[in-house]
């Protein structure tokens, strides 16, 4: 859930779930699993699996370490399962991008929607509207869910 919003990226992490589940003999559950990538009312596997256990101290160290990236404070707040303060760093880093640099930085918002959501919907929803202003903007629903 925490890789990049990229095709490469996503295909590759969503082959190591498959591969995990598989070990475990589990392989109707990377089935799960990729049906609810592109249908959000479909069940999805990772949701019973916890995010790892930050502490504050842990999560002060890894923001230190980011620096001024953007990217990487995004990335910290998604590990430690801090959705809104993921997406601010990743709506910061945005908007800070040079111009070359702007598909990638939506990725990033994108990239929160997927962490957040355990599927692609809402992050293939905001890069539709970001790049041909088609559809909803999913940001507003998502900082009524969080709090803005």
């Amino acid at each position: 859930c925490l890789c990049n919003f990229d095709q490469d990226s996503i295909e590759t992490m969503s082959n190591l779930v498959k591969k995990a589940f598989a070990a475990r003999g589990e392989i109707f559950k990377a089935t799960q699993f990729f049906a609810a990538q592109e249908d959000a009312s479909k069940e999805n596997p990772l949701a019973a699996i916890p995010m790892p256990q930050v502490t504050q101290e842990q999560l002060d160290q890894m923001l230190a370490a980011c620096g001024q990236d953007g990217r990487l404070k995004a990335a910290v707040y998604l590990y430690a399962g801090n959705f809104r303060e993921a997406m601010l760093a990743a709506e910061l880093h945005m908007a800070e991008a040079p111009a070359k640099d702007m598909l990638m930085a939506l990725g990033q918002v994108a990239r929160v929607f997927k962490a957040k959501d355990l599927n692609l919907v809402r992050g293939n929803q905001f890069l539709e509207y970001a790049k041909a202003g088609n559809g909803t903007n999913p940001l507003d629903a998502f900082w009524q869910e969080v709090g803005q």
